[in-house]
Order: structure tokens, then sequence, then C-alpha cells
């Protein structure tokens, strides 16, 4: 599935299947990372309680923004899940409810809460769905709160990655990257409603094409 039909240029990274490097391409766009910069470690207890704001992006290719914040029991809760993962893999799980915890937050707070699993059942008439560049976009905003705030041990945060068909039909993920290894997991959270954890595989295998199977694994 790609979300999109036509060659857009990414609102955020430039060029991001060739470099790491984000790119911003206003000054509203740095100013977002900027707000995950200044974010302490988990481990020192102010980070907690203080929250996270951030901004998050809708109806489609970032038209929109506005603002949400992560609060101190959001942050713990979220904390919980994706730290307490014993090796590789059962974090890439817990990065996937994560994530999907967060959206279901900032839906509380903004109109991402009408988004719809892909594309088809996005109602686009009212504020708030989210193609694949909103949603890259926002689960890579997502997955530098938990990374500055030291909640993952075994990945790395990864620019948005891009695979492309038939070079008019484009897609577009989050990506972490397993710190041993080396190896790069799409995390993309278009496929399914909001609040579903996000689909996480193996990057070359979401460049190929490969179909998206929601997360069954539950956690303890």
């Amino acid at each position: 599935m790609y979300c999109i039909t036509r060659r857009v240029a990414y609102p955020r990274y430039a060029s991001a299947q060739k470099t790491a490097t984000p790119k911003p391409r206003r000054a509203g766009l740095l100013l977002r990372f900027a707000l995950a910069l200044c974010l302490l470690p988990v481990s020192v207890p102010p980070s907690i309680a203080e929250g996270v704001a951030v901004r998050v992006c809708f109806d489609y290719a970032c038209a929109h923004e506005a603002q949400a914040r992560f609060d101190a029991a959001t942050l713990q809760s979220v904390a919980r899940v994706v730290s307490s993962a014993r090796d590789a893999q059962e974090e890439r799980s817990r990065i996937a409810h994560a994530v999907a915890e967060l959206y279901v937050a900032a839906g509380r707070q903004t109109p991402i809460w009408r988004d719809r699993g892909g594309n088809r059942n996005d109602d686009t008439d009212v504020a708030g769905a989210m193609d694949c560049i909103d949603h890259a976009t926002n689960t890579t905003e997502f997955l530098r709160v938990m990374a500055h705030a030291d909640m993952l041990r075994y990945h790395r945060v990864g620019a948005p990655a891009r695979r492309v068909r038939f070079f008019v039909a484009e897609h577009w993920s989050a990506s972490v990257i397993e710190s041993a290894t080396g190896d790069a997991y799409a995390v993309d959270s278009w496929f399914f409603d909001l609040g579903t954890p996000a689909v996480v595989m193996p990057l070359q295998a979401w460049r190929d094409g490969a179909a998206p199977v929601p997360l069954q694994v539950k956690l303890p």
C-alpha cells in the first residue's frame, strides 16, 4: 500500500532517503525539533514531572499543525511500557504500543482523533486526517520524545524513510535503528486507525512492499 500517487517533497526532511540529516522546511518545523532536543533524560524526575509540548501535523503533507502536551502521567505510562523491554525485539513491540499511546494522548488535544487507517477511510472535509507524511513526521517526533527521555535502550531514531513504486506511488514511514546491529526498522502508524499499535518491520521488507500486519503481541 502506498499513500501518495504523485511525487511530493517531504516537508521536514530534504532527500531523507539519501541522508539521515534533517533539513527543516521552515522555522516552525525547526522549533518542533528544538522542543524534543530540550527534553531531560527520563531518569531525572523533573523530566517526567514537567511533561513536554510537541507539534503534531495533519490534513495531508503537514498542511496544518497544532500543539499537544504530554503530561507527567502520559510520559510515565510510556516509560513503563518501553523501558522494561528485555531485548531489542521486545523493545520494538513496545515502541509500537507506545507510539499508539502517544497518538491517543495527542488526539485528545488536536483534531487527529478523526484520523482513520490509510487514506481511503479519511474524512478530508474536516480537519485531522493524516496521510503517510503526517504520520511519518509525527511518529518520528514521538520517537524523539522517547529517545531524549532515555526510554530507548536498544534503538536510536532514524530519519523518515521512503518507498517508491513505478515512480509515481510513494509511501513514507518513521524508522528506528537497532544499536547493536545497525539494522533499520520501519515504524509505520499510517495503516490502521488511531490508537492501533504501529506496524514495525525490517525497513528493507517495508521498502519491498511487504503487507502490514497488525501487531498481535500483548504486553505483560
